[in-house]
């Protein structure tokens, strides 16, 4: 913690509880779309599908549903004592 030499234990834990469970549902999101991500690249190897490439519209009896990680990489500075946005 930021500044946290003189704070007792009780209080620390106390302000750390909302974050670890906040991480530990990030944890299991992205573990539950990495599952995903492995079922379909399974189904997609049975399939025969091995690689992206043009083909017709309906040309397989399955559904595909492609979704973006767009914040995958972005990083924010989160500091309490910050004044403004730095970004």
């Amino acid at each position: 913690m930021f500044r946290g030499t003189n704070i007792p234990e009780n209080e620390k834990s106390k302000r750390l509880k909302p974050q670890e469970e906040h991480l530990q549902t990030l944890h299991e999101q992205r573990s539950l779309y990495n599952n995903m991500v492995h079922d379909a690249r399974k189904v997609c190897s049975t399939q025969g599908l091995t690689d992206l490439k043009r083909s017709t519209a309906m040309s397989q009896q399955m559904t595909m549903h492609y979704s973006f990680d767009y914040a995958h990489q972005t990083y924010l500075v989160i500091l309490s004592s910050q004044d403004q946005f730095t970004f």
